[in-house]
């Protein structure tokens, strides 16, 4: 019979704990109060990102994602909207602004309507030396209450310049009606950051 080691069960322990870890940020917990749902509005939706790296999904922008009529309904900690737009220029050549989040900082989306098959975020970015950007996506499920984080952190590229960021994934929190309020976080963390043309793919509109 094959005997196993003290060094294996340490290593066997070790791997629960940390996927058990990993699969705790997709645990739906309760809110604290109850959500009412947000309707969902008409989608405008454009291969946007299809010049830049080949993406031949469409999108439709986020609640104010351009930042160019300022951040409407944003709620925002230690940021402004700036001068200096995506080089892209996906939504447009006569864009000018982004959103600037210093170390600290923090910057969050109006709760918005998030349909089933719309399951992928997209943005520009770009930020200091050193600097990450940190992303935190909140779904809730207005009929049960339960609500679905999910995080994700990058660093900023290193010579400084503009990058889009690839296809982060929803959580999935859908509501009886096949909807789910959604609400995205950004923050900076050892530098400044800066975010431009915030994009939702809806693949059900493929």
């Amino acid at each position: 019979m094959a005997r196993t080691s003290r060094r294996q069960v340490r290593r066997a322990a070790a791997f629960t704990v940390a996927t058990a870890a990993a699969f705790a940020a997709w645990a739906p917990t309760a809110s604290a109060a109850t959500t009412a749902s947000v309707p969902c509005s008409t989608r405008s939706t454009a291969k946007k990102f299809l010049a830049v790296d080949g993406d031949i999904n469409s999108y439709f922008t986020a609640p104010a994602g351009t930042f160019e009529a300022g951040a409407t309904g944003w709620a925002l900690a230690n940021s402004s909207v700036v001068t200096g737009n995506e080089p892209r220029y996906i939504n447009g050549a006569g864009q000018s602004r982004s959103l600037k989040v210093n170390s600290g900082g923090l910057a969050v989306t109006p709760i918005f309507c998030n349909a089933k098959g719309e399951a992928l975020v997209r943005f520009f970015y770009k930020g200091s030396a050193g600097a990450r950007i940190h992303l935190h996506i909140d779904v809730t499920n207005t009929t049960s209450n339960l609500n679905s984080p999910l995080d994700w952190e990058v660093p900023v590229a290193a010579n400084g310049g503009w990058v889009a960021a690839s296809g982060i994934n929803v959580p999935w929190m859908y509501s009886g009606d096949n909807t789910e309020n959604m609400q995205l976080r950004f923050s900076a963390v050892g530098g400044s950051v800066q975010v431009d043309d915030v994009e939702i793919d809806p693949w059900k509109s493929l």
